[in-house]
């Protein structure tokens, strides 16, 4: 038999997100930027430039993203 109750907590909502490299803010509105934005993090390792364990984060447009890295980017159509 289960026992329940019911509870009240804050939820954490997502307004915006703002690009690290050109500091525009897109918010769910705005569905060709926000839902096009690129996430990227990690965790330093060993010997890291970024830091032995530092964890880290990007958020960066995809037009800042194609300005910076388009000659670099592998398209492929299905």
């Amino acid at each position: 038999m289960e026992r329940t109750h019911l509870e009240n907590q804050p939820v954490k909502v997502l307004d915006a997100i703002v690009c690290d490299v050109c500091s525009h803010q897109f918010t769910p509105e705005d569905h060709s930027g926000f839902y096009e934005m690129i996430r990227i993090g990690g965790t330093g390792g060993y010997d890291s430039v970024i830091g032995d364990g530092v964890r880290w984060s990007l958020d960066i447009c995809q037009n800042c993203f194609v300005d910076r890295f388009g000659p670099f980017i592998q398209r492929e159509n299905d």
